[in-house]
């Protein structure tokens, strides 16, 4: 381990690492949480302090602080070294000439686009055409505060400005084609024209702040599409960013709620007017992904979308998305059907005012609902019926869905048990969007006997004493067998200490030392709570199971062998074998 890495753990606690994305609660020695990696109700995300893990028993993701800054932000083991560097203040080394690396695809893209950002920065403030769109984005109400915070910026209407200097900045065809900035004419990549011209650029940064794409809008009547973002790089993919979710990341946080809004122009207008805990979708709908980023931090979603027809079924099926995440869902409606971005332009400083009036969306999904249909029509009320059972199928509670039936068999005019008994013949189609993501596989590992005997070796050494004559370390596999081994040769009956014998672990090799913190943190979930003699009774019926599966093992290697000496006639080996098996029965 060098001795940066060494330095870094040693300044900088895994709690608070981990506390930055998941509410933790103290239990006991350990902190508690929601798993940041999949979806959860039971807090099964453990952070030891003491051992500098942090571990899903569920999603069984997680490690030391590397790797689970690796594994949170989507990360290399260098970004996270360079990362957790800059936050404990420990210098790295530099690297000598002749040990030089050349710089990783990841970091050659991510510096091209942070130059590209300056370029357009630049031609916004500074060009005669740039003035025009700078002329445009204030008349939308953006002050130039805000033009500046968020680095907006203006892309030539010219096939070569932003490659020819790209280019002078030492970048080649192919690194500024693979960052999505260019495209080429032909295969040699010599033609190449510039992906954005003639539009107004805003940035988009990943969760570490690191501009990684642009969303460039249309300025010019007729200009095809709208808005026109970078295609998917390595670094950059729209279903798994928000837009401004850097910036407001400390704002929700803080609120424990997230406002969604539908573009950058509405989030822009959301912070200036002063409601910082917002995000934007970039041009995709509302992901699983999102919510996932999101989940961490919120207990509770605001959507904001046009409430067109377009606007309400992106709500729906954002909503639908969320059922899992167990977010309360709440909706902000503006007047008028206006977008947020005019609602600031026209109401500055009322937006914040608007949160009062927020709705849950189950009451606003019904209320719309129950609007569309002529209830006195018999035709209309079945229509309003058959939605309904889409939207009853959506609640999370059962007691939700018997308030909304008793809703609606009061604006039906129709018995309860009617109601119910038509919900039963209407289930949710197999293409539903409700069915969308239900099917996600997660990838679990079975721990084996060996692999929990171990844990609590390490964890309650003081029982070993009650098994000790009955553990042998060929029960175990070569890495276990190290641990085990080691465990004999520093065990002592006597000792006081149950941390003593594996302090630091010394003698075993990084990856060994992991897998010990990590059983033993398992070993002391499950059953640091328990009684010793519950735990010696679950040691003496692992090593119970072990020795039968090394029985079962043995007896299957020597039946192999057997019809092996059968095959090859060999009465020799046919008696040894056929007397080995006799001495398992």
């Amino acid at each position: 381990m060098s001795e940066a890495v060494v330095e870094i753990k040693n300044r900088l606690a895994i709690e608070n690492l981990v506390a930055e994305y998941v509410v933790l609660k103290k239990v006991g020695r350990n902190y508690k949480g929601l798993c940041p990696f999949h979806s959860e109700k039971t807090p099964s995300f453990i952070v030891s302090a003491d051992k500098g893990i942090a571990y899903c028993f569920g999603c069984h993701k997680g490690g030391d602080i590397f790797n689970f800054l690796m594994e949170v932000e989507n990360i290399d083991f260098s970004e996270a070294l360079r990362i957790l560097s800059e936050k404990t203040g420990v210098t790295l080394e530099k690297t000598s000439p002749k040990n030089f690396v050349k710089k990783d695809e990841k970091q050659v893209l991510i510096d091209i686009h942070v130059e590209a950002a300056k370029f357009f920065q630049e031609q916004l403030w500074q060009s005669e055409a740039g003035k025009m769109a700078l002329d445009y984005v204030l008349k939308r109400g953006l002050s130039e505060k805000t033009i500046k915070r968020f680095v907006l910026g203006y892309a030539p209407d010219s096939f070569e400005e932003t490659h020819q200097f790209l280019l002078k900045k030492k970048f080649t065809h192919q690194q500024i084609l693979q960052a999505g900035l260019g495209q080429a004419k032909d295969t040699s990549l010599s033609k190449m024209y510039d992906r954005f011209r003639g539009r107004l650029m805003f940035p988009i940064w990943d969760g570490m702040g690191r501009v990684v794409g642009f969303g460039g809008r249309a300025l010019s009547q007729g200009q095809e599409p709208k808005y026109l973002n970078s295609p998917e790089t390595p670094i950059y993919q729209k279903n798994q960013l928000l837009y401004g979710f850097y910036q407001s990341k400390p704002a929700i946080k803080s609120a424990r709620k997230a406002v969604v809004v539908e573009g950058y122009m509405d989030y822009l207008a959301a912070v200036q007017d002063g409601l910082e805990n917002v995000v934007a979708c970039s041009g995709t709908a509302l992901t699983k992904r999102h919510l996932t980023m999101l989940k961490p931090y919120i207990d509770e979603l605001i959507l904001s979308f046009d409430m067109d027809n377009a606007g309400k079924e992106a709500a729906k099926r954002s909503f639908e998305l969320t059922q899992e995440f167990e977010f309360v869902v709440k909706l902000l409606a503006l007047p008028s059907g206006k977008d947020i971005a005019d609602f600031v332009k026209d109401h500055s400083g009322d937006l914040v005012k608007l949160m009062d009036k927020i709705v849950l969306f189950t009451d606003f999904f019904y209320s719309d609902l129950i609007a569309k249909y002529d209830l006195n029509s018999l035709t209309e009320k079945r229509k309003a019926l058959a939605e309904f059972a889409g939207f009853f199928n959506k609640l999370p509670s059962p007691v939700e869905k018997t308030e909304y039936v008793r809703r609606l068999s009061s604006d039906l005019g129709l018995p309860e048990i009617q109601i119910y008994d038509e919900l039963k013949m209407r289930k949710l189609s197999a293409d539903h969007p409700a069915r969308q993501f239900s099917e996600e596989e997660r990838k679990i590992l079975n721990y084996q006997p060996e692999d929990l005997l171990s844990g609590l070796l390490v964890q309650f050494p003081k029982c070993f004493y009650e098994i000790k004559n009955d553990v042998s370390q060929d029960y175990f596999s070569e890495q276990l067998k190290s641990i085990y081994k080691h465990f004999l040769d520093n065990y002592n009956p006597s000792s006081t200490d149950q941390d003593a014998i594996f302090k630091d672990f010394p003698g075993l090799d990084e990856e060994i030392r992991s897998r010990v913190a990590l059983l033993s943190l398992y070993a002391e979930e499950k059953y640091g709570s328990l009684p010793p003699e519950v735990i010696k009774k679950e040691m003496q019926d692992l090593v119970k199971k072990i020795q039968l599966d090394a029985v079962t093992k043995k007896r299957q290697n020597l039946q192999r062998k057997l019809k092996d000496a059968e095959n090859s006639q060999n009465k020799e080996e046919l008696e040894d074998v056929l007397l080995e098996l006799s001495k398992l029965i």
